[in-house]
């Protein structure tokens, strides 16, 4: 899914490297879609995710309600 009015970010991952991704939101609506830097979705609608990536670039992660908007906290760990 893509959000018209969603916020993207970006993580540089090398391959070889895990990242994990969650999200928390106070209505209980956030969710995200992780991209990899060919530009496939890796998952879709997603409040949890962890993934050690072949390909090394930057990773894109849009955010979005999914009613509504959405205030939320995502959490980035790559190592």
């Amino acid at each position: 899914m893509a959000w018209r009015n969603g916020d993207e970010y970006s993580i540089d991952v090398a391959a070889g490297q895990t990242m994990v991704l969650s999200i928390t939101s106070l209505e209980d609506n956030a969710v995200f879609d992780p991209y990899a830097p060919t530009g496939g979705v890796l998952v879709a609608e997603s409040i949890a995710f962890e993934v050690s990536p072949t390909d090394s670039g930057a990773y894109r992660l849009v955010v979005g309600g999914t009613r509504g908007n959405a205030t939320y906290e995502v959490a980035v760990a790559v190592r």
